[in-house]
């Protein structure tokens, strides 16, 4: 189920605030389990069999792996990551392989697995970081199912994230009730996350597609993949925001994925910005086991690629996806040994430029269904295909959208947040203007809902 359905907003969230306020304490836990798990399986069913059972699995596992010796430890620990690895493959792969072997091998059609559990990179690389924590000694094995249980399938997080530490976790559960603070700052935050999502993210999602129907201009493709950019943005941010949201109502804190990715001024910056919780997990579980930085500049750029290309191929079962892990690994080497030297020497503002060139050649590929495809739309951009500058179509499109462009440019940036900033100083006016402010949004999320424009999110297809 998505966080904007209608079944969700007015009736099971309500109905969860108010058995958790009534039900006691010993019990809240059982209850946002069985939430969880009836949030899951109303969008996937048929696979909530498998959440339960890796559930149990890793929570066996990690108590077993806790009382053996290193060496012991080290083979239980690569049993764990290669069982539930193999899943991850399996669903997520499994089809891809079949049909690139098609190609060479006459493989029958029935053989491809009709759909992918959802959120299953989510959450497996959350039970694997719990995993490996227990393995480094960081933590103890949980050894109440109930509670690892709830970290697992705490249903804000578990089909998008962000991936949480289970210490992060666990330290909050003490804390877990509903007073007036919380709910108004979980509400706030949930509003703004769905009309990011309703809104600007649907609205730009549009706009991308009017301007890939039609690209018969130069400006029709750099206005397609401006759209696109905004629009990936505000999906995946508008479901940070609703599932920081949700979790703050019951006192728990999940972390910012996203912090103003598009200020950027190099790829590094942007990637310290951008689905943090992913980057700081292959920093900390690939990167720095692997040697970090730590032994010589060979080892460093071996570790980057590998970093990146499992980046990539975390992303999706497509050669676009890789693609886009290798560029990205590829153009960070580039910055991190080369290109540093003549950045450090250029203004704030052309870094930024140059960054946003980068990031937008990167989203080409992450849109693309295939690589030919993602090098047809380059050339388009870049003045290799003889075609206009503009043309009438795209200053059609351009007059329709370029108000909502404006509106996402600017709520990417501080300078959003700044306004609110300056609305919440003026305090003879405050108590009105606030509520005022999130009651507009909810009744603009409501009327976009009700015009049918609500998409899927993008990434629930991760």
């Amino acid at each position: 189920m998505a966080f904007q359905n209608y079944i969700f907003i007015f009736f099971l969230l309500p109905c969860l605030l108010i058995l958790y306020t009534i039900t006691p304490k010993k019990y809240k836990s059982i209850l946002l389990i069985v939430a969880s798990l009836i949030f899951y399986a109303w969008g996937e069913p048929v696979y909530i069999i498998l959440l339960i059972l890796l559930t149990i699995f890793n929570y066996i596992m990690a108590l077993y792996m806790q009382r053996k010796q290193d060496r012991k430890r080290k083979y239980i620990l690569v049993e764990i990551i290669v069982i539930n690895l193999f899943l991850l493959f399996y669903f997520k792969y499994y089809n891809f392989f079949l049909q690139e072997l098609s190609h060479i091998l006459p493989i029958p059609k029935h053989n491809d697995i009709s759909s992918m559990p959802l959120g299953i990179s989510f959450y497996l690389f959350t039970i694997l970081s719990y995993q490996f924590d227990v393995y480094r000694r960081h933590i103890n094995a949980e050894s109440h199912f109930i509670t690892y249980a709830l970290y697992v399938t705490w249903f804000p997080k578990l089909i998008m994230g962000p991936i949480m530490r289970y210490e992060d976790f666990k330290k909050q559960l003490p804390l877990m009730k509903i007073d007036r603070k919380h709910l108004e700052s979980g509400l706030t935050h949930f509003i703004i996350g769905l009309v990011q999502k309703v809104w600007i993210a649907d609205s730009l999602s549009i706009v991308f597609s009017q301007a890939n129907a039609s690209l018969s201009s130069t400006g029709m493709f750099w206005l397609g993949i401006l759209a696109y950019t905004l629009q990936i943005y505000f999906d995946f941010q508008g479901y940070t925001q609703m599932a920081i949201g949700i979790s703050k109502i019951f006192h728990i804190r999940l972390c910012e994925n996203f912090h103003y990715p598009y200020i950027a001024t190099s790829v590094t910056d942007f990637w310290r910005r951008w689905h943090i919780s992913l980057s700081l997990w292959f920093r900390d579980y690939v990167y720095i086991p692997l040697g970090g930085n730590r032994k010589g500049i060979c080892i460093q750029i071996r570790n980057l690629m590998i970093v990146w290309i499992l980046t990539g191929i975390w992303h999706g079962a497509n050669w676009t996806f890789l693609s886009w892990g290798i560029y990205y690994g590829c153009l960070l080497i580039f910055e991190k040994f080369i290109w540093c030297h003549v950045q450090s020497k250029l203004p704030v503002i052309l870094n930024w430029f140059l960054t946003m060139i980068c990031i937008m050649i990167g989203w080409v590929f992450f849109s693309s269904e295939s690589i030919s495809q993602a090098f047809q739309y380059l050339q388009g951009m870049f003045f290799f295909k003889q075609l206009p500058l503009m043309n009438e179509e795209f200053l059609f499109i351009l007059h329709s959208c370029w108000w909502i462009l404006i509106i996402a440019m600017i709520w990417a940036s501080p300078l959003f947040h700044y306004i609110g900033r300056l609305v919440s100083k003026q305090k003879d006016y405050v108590w009105i203007l606030k509520p005022l402010g999130i009651l507009c949004l909810w009744l603009l999320a409501l009327l976009y809902s009700v015009g049918g424009h609500v998409q899927s999110f993008l990434y629930f297809q991760f």
